[in-house]
């Protein structure tokens, strides 16, 4: 059983797109979200990234959104809170995404979610909390918002914004190769494509 990409997917796929210079190729977060969402787009791609925020909208105070978004892309200064913010709120901003999605969805034929690709992983939680437990190169708030996710949204969306957060922000090789292997485990419990877990290989220590 697959999901429907072998690649990051949902709200994680979205983040990739807010890096350092994502305001260079778009004059507001909604354009840069807007940009992606062309016709040719597999549906379950908008479908999945509007579910995880609406999760997260439903599910999640706007400080911790706020949170989980910073440190899951790599966008400066994105919030209220920030010089130069372009958010009022973590929750504001989900609603913006929500509503982006709803408009690309409206008058298409687009199916629900099924299959692998409605895997939330709750009976991982465990798992993934404990991964989240020993991810001592993030830090203790970074940590709580993680596992919040984990508890309140689902196990997939956490583990995958945490493999985010390695990817994008940890100085030098983190991860043991008992640690990636265990990703590896996870992530085929998951249904994952080959280049989820992959992305943070380079993280994994010459232990």
């Amino acid at each position: 059983m697959k999901r429907f990409t072998e690649f990051d997917f949902g709200l994680t796929w979205i983040m990739e797109f807010f890096h350092q210079d994502w305001s260079d190729y778009a004059d507001s977060a909604t354009a840069a979200v807007q940009h992606q969402l062309v016709d040719e787009i597999d549906p379950q791609q908008v479908v999945s990234m509007r579910r995880e925020a609406q999760l997260l909208l439903d599910k999640l105070p706007s400080d911790t959104i706020e949170i989980l978004w910073r440190t899951g892309s790599s966008a400066e200064n994105f919030f209220r809170s920030r010089p130069c913010a372009t958010a009022d709120s973590g929750s504001e901003w989900m609603a913006t995404i929500i509503r982006i999605c709803d408009s690309w969805i409206s008058g298409r034929d687009v199916p629900q979610l099924g299959g692998a690709d409605a895997e939330d992983g709750h009976d991982l939680k465990e798992e993934v909390l404990a991964e989240i437990q020993v991810a001592e190169y993030l830090d203790a708030e970074v940590r709580s918002a993680l596992a919040d996710c984990v508890r309140h949204c689902t196990p997939d969306l956490g583990l995958r914004i945490l493999l985010k957060m390695v990817a994008l922000h940890c100085q030098g090789p983190v991860l043991s190769s008992e640690q990636y292997a265990r990703f590896e485990r996870i992530g085929s419990a998951l249904h994952y494509g080959q280049f989820v877990v992959e992305a943070v290989d380079f993280q994994v220590t010459n232990d």
